[in-house]
């Protein structure tokens, strides 16, 4: 019995390690696609932009707010539900608590913070393709704003 209790022990200790590395990775990516965010919506109203580099910094912010909308979901906080948590024991008598705590429920704790884990990183996956979307429009909005700038 100490064998599978020790390796529930250690999946659960991983598994909430996995989800701190994913909140860790949204939140860098939260900050570093806010700056590229906060020089559109600084420099496009003050510029006169052609048709083609407004379309492409239009689809490059889009892309943008998208990414940071799903990032913030990663990063939002989720409360479970179901007995052997906080949010449980917030609501229950110090008995209750005794009794919830009477019961082995790490097997349970640990397929609910798998299907956490698994739905961050999901998210997460989506975040960067955007991100890489997004930033990839970039490129185009600049060089034609400098090429038409300079012409």
């Amino acid at each position: 019995m100490t064998d599978i209790s020790d390796r529930l022990d250690a999946a659960r200790a991983e598994v909430a390690a996995e989800i701190s590395r994913t909140d860790n990775k949204a939140a860098g990516l939260l900050a570093a696609m806010g700056l590229p965010l906060a020089v559109l919506v600084a420099a496009i109203p003050a510029r006169h932009l052609r048709l083609w580099p407004a379309v492409f910094a239009m689809l490059a912010s889009c892309g943008l707010v998208a990414t940071l909308v799903i990032v913030l979901a990663v990063i939002r906080p989720w409360h479970g539900a179901g007995r052997g948590w906080y949010g449980h024991w917030a609501d229950s008598t110090p008995d209750e608590i005794l009794q919830d705590l009477g019961h082995d429920r790490r097997a349970e704790q640990l397929a609910a913070q798998s299907r956490i884990a698994k739905r961050k990183m999901t998210a997460l996956r989506w975040a960067t393709h955007t991100a890489i979307g997004a930033v990839l429009l970039l490129v185009p909005t600049l060089l034609f704003a400098l090429l038409t700038h300079s012409s």
